[in-house]
């Protein structure tokens, strides 16, 4: 069978963090994002047995963000971790800008 009008899906242009858990003594991050579409897509940051530097990254992640560091750079925690989220690959192609909520 072949469609005569192929299914379109309407284009994701922007992305949300709708939670967002730290937890400082088994260093990680969890975030839930969403799309204007609805889309979710769960995001974390965790350690890694098998790579000890991974956690060395997630508390100075974690002290980044405890510092507020981000915010002489003019950036919301949102826009500062969407942009992260964005920079490794976990939110599709495209860029972060806009200044969110």
């Amino acid at each position: 069978m072949t469609l005569a009008t192929p299914a379109t899906f309407p284009s994701i242009t922007t992305w949300e963090i709708v939670s967002l858990a730290l937890d400082r003594e088994a260093p990680s991050l969890k975030a839930m994002v969403r799309s204007n579409t609805g889309e979710r897509r769960a995001i974390r940051y965790g350690p890694n047995d098998d790579d000890p530097s991974v956690e060395v990254a997630i508390r100075a992640g974690l002290k980044f963000i405890n510092d507020g560091t981000f915010r002489p750079q003019g950036k919301t925690l949102q826009q500062w971790l969407l942009e992260k989220f964005a920079q490794d690959g976990h939110l599709g192609p495209g860029s972060v800008t806009g200044t969110p909520d």
